[in-house]
């Protein structure tokens, strides 16, 4: 015994490292445990109408845990200046990519959204609309129906995309001029936009963001 409390008493200072090491990253561990892995990601100062373009005044940069960042998240006021929100955004809320007016939004709108093409009739309102704006979808009442006037398709839309204007050169038409709109709507209302788009030219009326 005497022997081994000999060697034991040689080798404290090893032990003790080592107790020490032991209790070094136990505590370490309970730091990454109450302060994980964090990252910058901007979010809107306040609410954010779609359509707004941002400005340096609309975000500021949070720093949150890494696992809470979206894909695709905007880090930096850079990023963000200039750009053209899709959605309304509300105070606090990260701001990413798919958000934004962009090719990507194109790709990939919203849950329960698609991006439809429908020809209107450019005239009056239709030469002033351009993206980011909002408008009304409405399409002539059907030939031998008992409505009179046209009828309502969507309240609401976002216009992400014009197409190039194009005349009507037909011997029946007047020479009217249509131009082709990509909007953003509701799923469920897609296949009656298209469906009357089909068979006539539409009419836009610009209205108020959300």
């Amino acid at each position: 015994m005497t022997g081994l409390h000999t060697r034991l008493w040689r080798a404290r200072h090893l032990l003790l490292a080592g107790v020490a090491i032991l209790a070094f990253f136990t505590i370490l561990q309970a730091i990454e445990r109450r302060y994980p892995d964090t990252g910058h990601v901007l979010v809107a100062r306040r609410h954010l109408p779609a359509g707004h373009v941002l400005s340096g005044r609309d975000v500021e940069a949070r720093t949150v845990a890494r696992d809470l960042i979206p894909d695709n998240a905007l880090t930096t006021a850079a990023e963000a200046k200039g750009q053209r929100l899709a959605a309304n955004i509300p105070a606090g809320y990260p701001l990413a990519r798919g958000l934004l007016l962009s090719q990507e939004f194109l790709r990939d709108p919203p849950a329960g959204h698609v991006v439809v093409a429908v020809r209107v009739a450019s005239d009056g309102t239709g030469s002033f609309i351009e993206p980011g704006n909002f408008i009304g979808l409405y399409a002539p009442a059907p030939e031998h129906s008992a409505e009179a006037g046209a009828v309502r398709l969507v309240d609401r839309a976002a216009v992400v995309g014009i197409g190039e204007e194009e005349k009507n050169t037909g011997m029946l038409s007047e020479g009217v001029t249509y131009r082709v709109l990509y909007l953003v709507v509701r799923e469920k209302d897609a296949n009656l936009i298209v469906g009357y788009a089909a068979a006539d030219s539409l009419r836009a009326v610009l209205v108020p963001p959300p």
